[in-house]
């Protein structure tokens, strides 16, 4: 699957949240018109991607918080508390982490 952005949905120091759509595979690198589809076509599903600036975690204790939050994420996949860390992956300038996408907003705003 590719991945789609919809909207930005949330900003942070670092990173921006974006929510995106799955797309197949196919149609993300431009299947050819009247192709049949080797499955029939899913319901798309929506998930938040984290998009993080690599130039902004160039001091090494940004690092180590960015490699820890990963981490965490991957040790607590099946908690029902914590959002759902789906994948991750990077490119030259940017580190991305694939998340489940829960509606409703920032915690940080129930909290104040």
């Amino acid at each position: 699957h590719g991945l789609e952005v919809l909207r930005e949905i949330g900003r942070g120091g670092f990173s921006t949240v974006y929510l995106a759509s799955r797309v197949p595979l196919e149609e993300a690198e431009g299947s050819t018109v009247g192709s049949p589809p080797s499955s029939p076509p899913a319901a798309p599903s929506v998930v938040a991607v984290k998009v993080v600036d690599k130039a902004g975690v160039r001091r090494a204790e940004h690092a180590r918080e960015l490699l820890g939050e990963r981490d965490t994420l991957r040790r607590l996949r099946s908690s029902p508390f914590i959002t759902r860390l789906e994948g991750t992956f990077q490119s030259a300038r940017r580190v991305f982490f694939v998340l489940e996408y829960l509606p409703g907003g920032d915690l940080r705003g129930y909290l104040a």
